[in-house]
């Protein structure tokens, strides 16, 4: 047997909390995730969130597409000041349409970014109506699983999500399971959206015309310590410290972020 360094998240999606700490004790879960597609109604996410609480793990949240049983402000007061870690929260990935960006403004809610959408550019719209389509099973052919896609897709709030991560306002990036995002490419989209905020916006404060020490360190907590904190595991994980899992790798510039 070898250790797995992998923390999973149960299914969350449950209106009963016995099967949520079933998955916590015999299952040996780290969190929960509560998506959709399982139903992100209020009891499912109510449930999951007391019995993480009882429980001292996260919530992973995949928030209701359609606006079906919840919008995004009835999602915030179910929510109730618990803490949350919002998926995709600019929507592409799924989430409340058309306003799910508005809970990275909300002071509980930990907003994170999967990375097709990672840096926004010239082909990003293009390319993920044929990934949602893919990967939720939709047929382009009926006009209502077309316009669920369409919607779910807006360069608008594509472009302000490199934005909002360069001043701090969403704080993780992260690939998914096997849905909108590819965890090779997580490490590589994060430092290219980093090189893309430098072009638009300049230097951060303290970094000069050779030293964007600030914002290596800004991004590559998207990647280890904040996620960490986000599911309580920041004081096993994440950064490099005495007492933690760590591993330094070191990176051919050429190759950063693609092979070690």
């Amino acid at each position: 047997a070898w250790p797995v360094n992998i923390g999973f998240l149960a299914r969350g999606s449950s209106s009963d909390p016995a099967p949520l700490v079933e998955a916590l004790a015999e299952g040996g879960a780290s969190g929960f995730k509560v998506h959709e597609d399982m139903g992100a109604h209020t009891r499912a996410l109510d449930t999951a969130l007391r019995v993480a609480e009882e429980h001292d793990v996260q919530v992973a949240l995949h928030s209701d597409g359609l606006n079906e049983c919840l919008s995004v402000e009835d999602t915030l007061r179910v929510l109730e000041g618990r803490t949350i870690h919002a998926f995709h929260i600019e929507g592409c990935g799924g989430g409340h349409v058309p306003n799910v960006l508005k809970m990275a403004g909300v002071p509980n809610v930990i907003g994170s970014s999967t990375n097709p959408t990672l840096p926004f550019g010239r082909d990003a719209v293009a390319e993920h109506y044929g990934m949602i389509v893919s990967v939720h099973d939709l047929k382009p052919d009926l006009p209502g699983d077309a316009a669920m896609a369409r919607d779910r897709i807006r360069a608008g709030t594509m472009g302000a999500e490199d934005v909002l991560h360069d001043l701090g306002a969403i704080g993780i990036t992260s690939s998914d399971a096997q849905g909108m995002g590819r965890a090779g490419e997580t490490i590589r989209r994060t430092f290219a959206m980093a090189a893309k905020m430098k072009g638009e916006l300049g230097p951060l404060e303290g970094d000069g015309e050779g030293d964007d020490n600030a914002r290596v360190l800004r991004y590559m907590a998207k990647l280890t310590i904040n996620p960490a904190i986000a599911h309580g595991l920041a004081h096993e994980i994440g950064s490099i410290e005495v007492g933690k899992l760590a591993d330094i790798v070191l990176w051919r510039p050429a190759f950063f972020g693609a092979k070690p």
